[in-house]
């Protein structure tokens, strides 16, 4: 497996983003040139080739959006941490790339002002906080940035990726009746504070979790809350994993709708009608 299948297959892009934007979807949605009309309507002084630069792979960029607007900045963080382990495993060192390396996914760089642009505009009080230091982490690695043979400055690639940003979260979609992907799924303080709470259960000891889990807990903030753990000095990160997956399997045993009878695939359902017979 090379570096790029690794990175498809990560979590912050699979679990909380690509799954929830089938490729298909995301083209129709996201294409090009609807992403070229949100930005020429919210009047960005850059050149529309620049902002197309993360366009052209919208089914990726599409699901690093999803990933923040359902794991709040962790996804963000997460995103930076992942890429820089990658690509210190493939000998070129704990960095973002600043160049494409396929012509599937966006240079590692944009993805990190992409995250941070979408990070700015969650609903939660710490969010220009959190996109500060998403944005200056990714700044520390942004070098020559390189896209098919043409340089980019980095406050370019900055402006491209935030106008972008903007465009997939704010835009109104046909496909999804008028609303945006902003309005139907964000990070408010209460997600925070969920996943703070979920932070502390990670890094302790307690065996038995259901006591722990109330209400209103779900996936997305234990992962969360599990990235979040792993930031803090000296954490111990197998057992805070270890611990994670057991709140995950917590949680799906105690969620009704993943029982005996769960649909595994929606596309699935067929109706059936049933009528009873007469009597002679």
């Amino acid at each position: 497996m090379n570096a790029d299948d690794r990175k498809d297959r990560s979590w912050p892009r699979e679990g909380p983003g690509a799954q929830r934007v089938p490729r298909d979807t995301a083209a129709q949605a996201f294409a090009p040139e609807t992403v070229d009309m949100a930005v020429l309507q919210r009047n960005y002084d850059i050149k529309l080739a620049q902002a197309r630069q993360a366009a052209l792979r919208l089914s990726e960029t599409a699901a690093d959006v999803m990933g923040v607007l359902n794991l709040g900045p962790a996804a963000g963080i997460g995103l930076i941490g992942n890429f820089r382990g990658i690509n210190a495993s493939e000998g070129s060192g704990a960095r973002l790339l600043s160049e494409t390396t396929d012509s599937d996914h966006p240079a590692d760089v944009l993805r990190g002002f992409l995250v941070a642009g979408c990070v700015r505009r969650l609903k939660f009080s710490r969010a220009a906080r959190w996109a500060a230091l998403i944005g200056a982490e990714a700044r520390k690695d942004a070098a020559a940035i390189v896209i098919r043979g043409r340089e980019l400055s980095t406050d370019d690639a900055v402006k491209s990726a935030d106008a972008v940003a903007e465009a997939i979260m704010h835009h109104k979609m046909r496909s999804l009746e008028g609303y945006s992907l902003s309005y139907i799924q964000n990070w408010s303080d209460e997600d925070e504070s969920v996943a703070d709470e979920l932070r502390e259960i990670l890094i302790g000891t307690d065996d038995d979790l259901r006591p722990l889990l109330r209400k209103g807990m779900y996936a997305a903030h234990a992962v969360s809350g599990a990235v979040m753990a792993g930031l803090s000095p000296g954490a111990d990160i197998p057992h805070i994993f270890r611990r994670m997956q057991k709140m995950l399997e917590t949680m799906h045993q105690s969620n009704p709708s993943m029982g005996p009878l769960v649909v595994r695939d929606p596309l699935a359902l067929r109706p059936h009608y049933a009528r009873p017979r007469r009597g002679k």
